[in-house]
């Protein structure tokens, strides 16, 4: 029935929301039949102290493994998102269905890319409204017309109901929004889509937030990225959110990269890093904790880890359309300069570390945590110690002094030498480039959209079969809801620059899907 299938969008959360019935869990049985709920898409869910030392060996320092260092880094640029859309299901007939709208409610991850508000996700975290409109209104469609079978219903469904926004033949309206913190307490801002290519031609999108101090993440390229480099996925599953307590701390799974594959010309990375949904859109970084890609999609049915990452260059061309590159801030400097300082044991460095990033960027996250373990591993193993002082001999100091002189005589040398050299540019990794203008036809795998009736996607394409149920993921917490404790965002001055609008941080282009003033797509 849909086009777009639950295995294609499997990494992020699925509808959970209808004008009708606020939690479709509650009536799961009436529809757990419902071919609209098998192929549904999911959418894309102390104080600084002097230096002292203990008698402890280094060797008794809890050591920490790359993994961890790794999520350390792309930790603070890691974010929460929520999608909602609303629109009108409109019959063959032309009738609405119902007067009253439709909403579908989604979560995805994101991650920031620059701290002027930039932040990136998967293209299909704010793609395909219809499908996710049609997929909240089916229940209430089903009900009205048992005398269908549920096969027909929703072939039918996709095939000739229309979806608009409030303004007949209008698209239906999406709001985004970025919540960003740690523990229960965070801070959500409003989101525009500037921005997106859909799964079948690269499953990248980029948002704008109106402030100019997150944390941000650095991105590699594709020459970094080779058959078997470990990676980090990092996402909010909602799987896992089902079972425990509502936070704003990622999870992070390793693997490594199993293959470089194409579907038409569209680049992906293969890992075997186990990926759910509600991680689309979040990143999949190097142990040096530059973000390779974009979590993308995986084969549903597959009971091993096969999942696919969009390639970062994709994001890059995004980028580089606006002038804008990724990079870190001042606070990301400062941050990274106290984890090294912590990681190699020099506690009270580190500790002036994080409450120097806070005095920077106060909402900064994942600092509490660093800090107060950073205050306990001093109490317990005190900071590394220098190297031992020399011996006091004359001869010693008098071969010392004599290595010193020889040493900066070489080094005077070597500058002198290196200053006379031309200097010639490293060549930049030239990456992916090139992406197709049109949809990507379903390869073998069976991974993009086919074709089928008038608005429509038609049947699942071959090797993606649907899940056994509705497969949902519970509703997740919005803003207000118990379990986060997320204050009103406070609107930041607009991005300056003659080229950008103040409202959503672009200008405005013929070629873009989305007006850069507002975020509503145009044309």
């Amino acid at each position: 029935m849909l086009t777009m299938l639950w295995g294609s969008c499997k990494l992020c959360r699925t509808i959970t929301v209808s004008s009708e019935d606020p939690c479709p869990d509650q009536d799961t049985a009436s529809h757990a039949g419902s071919p609209r709920a098998q192929y549904s898409r999911s959418a894309c869910s102390v104080h600084s102290r002097a230096p002292h030392s203990h008698k402890d060996t280094p060797d008794t320092r809890p050591a920490a493994n790359p993994e961890q260092r790794a999520a350390a880094l792309i930790r603070p640029a890691t974010v929460y998102l929520e999608g909602t859309a609303t629109g009108w299901v409109r019959m063959p007939d032309g009738e609405l269905f119902d007067t009253a709208p439709y909403e579908a409610s989604w979560t995805c991850t994101g991650f920031v890319v620059n701290p002027d508000g930039w932040v990136a996700t998967a293209g299909h975290c704010v793609d395909d409204l219809r499908t996710m409109i049609l997929d909240a209104a089916f229940g209430d469609i089903y009900a009205a017309n048992t005398d269908w079978t549920p096969e027909e219903l929703a072939a039918f469904v996709d095939g000739s109901f229309t979806v608009e926004g409030e303004k007949g033949g209008s698209d239906p309206a999406l709001e985004m929004a970025v919540l960003f913190g740690e523990g229960t307490s965070g801070t959500r801002l409003p989101a525009s889509v500037i921005e997106y290519r859909p799964l079948e031609q690269g499953d990248v999108a980029l948002l704008k937030v109106q402030r100019d101090d997150l944390p941000s993440a650095l991105l590699a390229t594709d020459d970094d990225v080779a058959i078997g480099t470990p990676v980090l996925s990092v996402g909010f599953p909602g799987s896992t959110e089902q079972v425990t307590d509502p936070s704003l701390e990622p999870t992070n799974k390793s693997g490594k990269v199993s293959a470089k594959k194409t579907s038409g010309t569209v680049p992906f990375y293969e890992t075997d890093a186990a990926l759910s949904g509600g991680m689309s859109g979040g990143p999949t970084v190097d142990l040096e904790g530059r973000v390779i890609g974009v979590n993308s999609f995986g084969p549903s049915g597959e009971s091993q880890a096969f999942n696919f990452i969009a390639p970062s260059s994709g994001l890059e061309e995004l980028l580089a359309a606006r002038g804008i590159t990724a990079q870190l801030g001042a606070a990301d400097e400062r941050y990274r300069e106290a984890l090294a300082a912590y990681y190699d044991g020099r506690y009270s460095e580190a500790i002036e570390g994080f409450e120097s990033v806070l005095s920077m960027s106060p909402e900064y996250p994942g600092i509490s945590g660093l800090k107060s373990d950073a205050v306990r591993l001093r109490d317990q193993h005190g900071d590394v110690s220098a190297s031992p002082a020399s011996s006091s001999s004359a001869l010693p100091l008098i071969l010392g002094g004599v290595a010193v002189a020889v040493l900066v005589i070489a080094a005077l040398g070597g500058f002198l030498i290196l200053r006379s050299r031309r200097r010639t540019p490293v060549p930049v990794a030239a990456g992916f480039h090139g992406v197709p203008g049109g949809p990507v036809p379903p390869g073998p795998a069976g991974m993009g959209p086919q074709q089928g009736g008038p608005g429509g996607f038609g049947a699942p394409p071959a090797g993606f079969a649907p899940p056994a149920g509705p497969g949902g993921y519970a509703p997740q917490p919005q803003q207000g809801a118990p379990g986060y404790d997320v204050p009103p965002a406070t609107p930041a001055p607009a991005t300056q620059g003659g080229r950008f609008c103040p409202s959503c941080g672009t200008e405005r282009r013929d070629s873009e899907n989305f007006c850069s003033n507002c975020g509503q797509r145009i044309g």
